[in-house]
């Protein structure tokens, strides 16, 4: 028998070798945003026609990262960022973008919109229901609001996170949202709109997973995955 062990010995004790977790391996977090940009892209671009006339609004653009690629995407149209932290509005305002602080009362804001969206922040608003009218009431004629991914009462993922990280100071208004309430509000407002689900957000990360998981039609399931809102203002108002 051929001893390996000093070869093994030498592999494992080798300074330059890297041993990373499974999820830098395949580089979660990028594939992960991609996945998420790529969604949202993809739903602004088959609703809405933009051009240098129109105006995108990003609601808690938390560290900018989406909504600098949005702004060099869409680079023609104005592209506005609204966070409730100072520092990270000073910050992307020391880079240029309009973006603005707004404290917890519902913001006053001059502009229309065409597009207004949010990621997994409806759930942080204490009066969820209110807040989607008041963006609906800032969209132009034809325009969209959209949360592609949200928590929501009964999603299990969301509750178990939320309990092992011991986030619950900020995720408890997610109990105020329901697939079904937010049915019957939305159609209060507009004859365009759906709400639905979106598969697991820590599933993007992996694409093979998440490609099963779509192909078994999991994604689709109540209380696994996320809530998926999307609202069009009807062109003749």
């Amino acid at each position: 028998m051929i001893d390996k062990s000093k070869d093994n010995l030498k592999i494992q004790s080798n300074e330059m070798v890297k041993y990373n977790s499974l999820i830098i391996n395949l580089k979660f977090r990028e594939l992960k945003e991609l996945y998420l940009f790529d969604l949202l892209t993809k739903i602004i671009d088959s609703n809405v026609k933009i051009t240098n006339k129109s105006t995108i609004l990003e609601l808690g653009f938390n560290d900018g990262t989406r909504l600098k690629k949005i702004a060099s995407y869409y680079k023609d149209s104005k592209v506005i960022g609204i966070e409730v932290r100072k520092s990270c509005v000073d910050k992307l305002v020391n880079e240029g973008y309009d973006c603005r602080l707004v404290n917890e009362k519902i913001f006053e804001i001059n502009e229309k919109f065409d597009v207004i969206y949010g990621y997994l922040m409806l759930h942080h608003i204490s009066i969820p229901y209110d807040y989607l009218k008041y963006l609906y009431s800032l969209l132009k004629p034809g325009g969209i609001l959209m949360f592609p991914i949200e928590s929501y009462s009964t999603h299990i993922i969301g509750i178990i996170l939320n309990t092992i990280n011991g986030n619950w100071k900020y995720e408890t208004n997610m109990f105020k949202l329901s697939r079904r309430k937010l049915i019957k509000e939305c159609s209060k407002i507009s004859n365009n709109f759906y709400i639905g689900y979106n598969g697991l957000l820590l599933l993007y990360g992996f694409p093979q997973l998440n490609k099963i998981y779509r192909t078994l039609n999991l994604h689709k399931l109540p209380f696994f995955n996320e809530l998926s809102i999307f609202i069009k203002k009807d062109t003749n108002i």
